[in-house]
């Protein structure tokens, strides 16, 4: 069936093409999706985050640039694809019957590029036409709001929302805009659209919010002056400062995520791969591979997943996921003082650290019944054992890195 399209008063009109629903795809919580594009051929994967399978996600020949991608509270795959129609159009895809659907297309934007979804179910776009733009798209009109254009914006790209709903957009001109200047990182307030810059310089790409609030961002470096090396790195939210987390010299990381374990998500675009990469060290792990990849681009994880409220005080083998991948195992001891930290006649610590060994990687949160102590520290890293007595919610003051402790 043909996707037809139409414009009235420069907003696009809801279009529908139906794929073959045999190709239908069922996806789960913490399900990657990739968007890739390649010489014409252009599509979206879902990688099975634990075995790395890719399944191919029936865009029924829509897709033809696409970048940004977002998952609504529907499941519905939502796509900035900057080419689509030749000025660019905002998908949604139902992965579970193959159904594609034109959100909007034309008028107010045309070059649409990094997508993320509000509190509301509003769809919000940046486009990196001249002057760039940040926009709000209903989903179920297609209606677009201009929220801020120009300013700090030149060349946005990626965007985030923050836990208060402010906007965090990726901006660099490097290779669009005559002396293009330095690469930003820009706040929006999407009532005002008044813009804050958080930070300036390198070449911000792609851009995701870890359980700290802090910014991670992908840097392509500078396009105009070959060779060059893609990094990812982490933007404190409160002062600025930014740290390296990695580097790809042969690479160039595109989209960004973050998944359950705090772990970063991104495609690496020149080399056809995924990869995890440990927010603590920065080691690099590789998800999937080649398959149905070519060139990927955007990434979402599939949100979902039991989510269960802490005690204030917790029970004895009680295993807690830490942000970023880490985990303690609660367990009960008498003594006091074998830590220099320990507080004493406190609520919680680290005890004294006991000689102990792996029993294998943590590859997800589960029970440990019995035991004396558990792995803590970067999942991958040479493994630290301590006993731990008993914790409480919030931050865990004992532990040698101020994160907020998740029980699960």
């Amino acid at each position: 069936m043909t996707l037809h399209r139409g414009v009235v008063a420069g907003l696009a009109v809801l279009c529908w093409l139906v794929a073959s629903p045999s190709a239908a795809v069922t996806l789960n919580p913490g399900d990657i999706i990739v968007a890739h594009q390649f010489l014409g051929q252009a599509g979206l994967v879902r990688v099975d985050p634990l075995t790395g399978a890719q399944t191919n996600i029936p865009a029924g020949g829509s897709l033809d640039e696409p970048r940004g991608i977002a998952i609504d509270s529907a499941g519905n795959i939502i796509v900035a694809d900057q080419a689509t129609g030749g000025d660019g159009a905002i998908l949604q895809i139902d992965p579970t019957t193959g159904t594609q659907m034109v959100v909007a297309m034309g008028g107010t934007f045309i070059d649409p590029f990094g997508i993320a979804i509000d509190a509301a179910g509003q769809i919000i776009i940046t486009d990196r036409s001249p002057g760039g733009g940040v926009y709000r798209v209903d989903p179920l009109t297609g209606s677009p709001t201009v929220i801020t254009t120009g300013g700090l914006l030149t060349t946005p790209y990626g965007i985030a929302i923050d836990s208060l709903g402010q906007l965090i957009v990726a901006d660099d001109p490097a290779g669009t805009v005559p002396n293009p200047g330095l690469g930003r990182l820009i706040k929006i307030d999407p009532l005002t659209g008044v813009q804050t810059l958080i930070r300036s310089g390198g070449h911000p790409f792609f851009v995701a919010i870890d359980a700290a609030g802090d910014y991670i961002v992908t840097d392509r470096d500078d396009i105009t002056a070959p060779p060059t090396t893609s990094s990812v790195v982490r933007i404190d939210a409160t002062t600025g400062v930014q740290t390296l987390i990695t580097a790809l010299p042969d690479g160039q990381a595109y989209g960004v995520a973050i998944n359950s374990l705090g772990q970063i998500i991104t495609p690496d675009n020149w080399n056809a791969r995924l990869l995890a990469i440990d927010p603590v060290t920065g080691t690099q792990s590789v998800v999937s591979s080649d398959g149905f990849f070519t060139t990927p681009t955007g990434v979402a994880i599939v949100p979902g997943g039991p989510e269960v409220s802490p005690p204030t005080v917790a029970e004895p083998s009680t295993l807690f996921l830490l942000a970023s991948g880490l985990a303690a195992v609660v367990v009960t001891r008498r003594d006091r003082g074998d830590h220099p930290r320990q507080r004493r006649g406190g609520r919680h610590t680290l005890a004294r650290k006991v000689r102990g060994r792996t029993q294998g990687a943590l590859v997800s949160p589960q029970r440990c019944r019995g035991a004396r102590g558990c792995l803590l520290g970067p999942r991958g890293a040479a493994p630290e054992w301590y006993r731990v007595r008993r914790a409480t919610t919030g931050l865990c003051a004992s532990a040698p890195f101020p994160v907020p402790v998740i029980l699960v």
